[in-house]
């Protein structure tokens, strides 16, 4: 089977759990993950925003709406949704990384290599949050810290994505 195949049978799946368990919010964020991979922008924000409607303290629900949002340009409202996954869960790396992401993109650069620090500072191997606090660093004016991240990122395997561990 293609991936293409792989996520629409995941999605008929989860159609399964959602229609014997209707509560069930980690089947909608799952089902909005295969929708997002299929491209189904919108649909995958439905299932998102129905997991956290479900369960409101679901810091992946949380986090995966952030990042459609904040792909789709809605930094603001991605911004509330990641702070909302790192509230439900303090030490989740991917959504401190996202937030720096934001709150880079905003400008908000110390504020942003705060995240970062603490996305490197629970997963030290995050060769994605490193590497966007070598930049940020770098932006800020600090370019020997930037270096010293930019040198263990490169000594890391091969970046994982953690989107996708969700």
């Amino acid at each position: 089977y293609s991936f293409l195949d792989q996520y629409q049978r995941a999605i008929q799946d989860y159609d399964e759990a959602i229609r014997l368990d209707p509560q069930l919010a980690e089947a909608y964020n799952n089902r909005g993950l295969a929708y997002r991979h299929l491209g189904q922008y919108e649909r995958a924000i439905e299932d998102y925003t129905e997991a956290i409607r479900l369960k409101p303290d679901f810091p992946h629900a949380h986090n995966n709406l952030g990042g459609l949002l904040d792909q789709k340009g809605n930094i603001e409202t991605a911004i509330v949704h990641y702070k909302e996954a790192i509230r439900f869960h303090p030490n989740y790396a991917e959504a401190h990384n996202n937030l720096g992401s934001a709150l880079g993109q905003k400008g908000n650069i110390e504020e942003a290599i705060a995240h970062f620090e603490t996305a490197v500072s629970i997963d030290p191997d995050y060769t994605h949050a490193r590497n966007n606090l070598a930049l940020a660093l770098s932006i800020a004016g600090k370019a020997e810290e930037a270096d010293v991240h930019l040198k263990k990122a490169k000594e890391l395997p091969e970046m994982i994505d953690k989107q996708a561990e969700n």
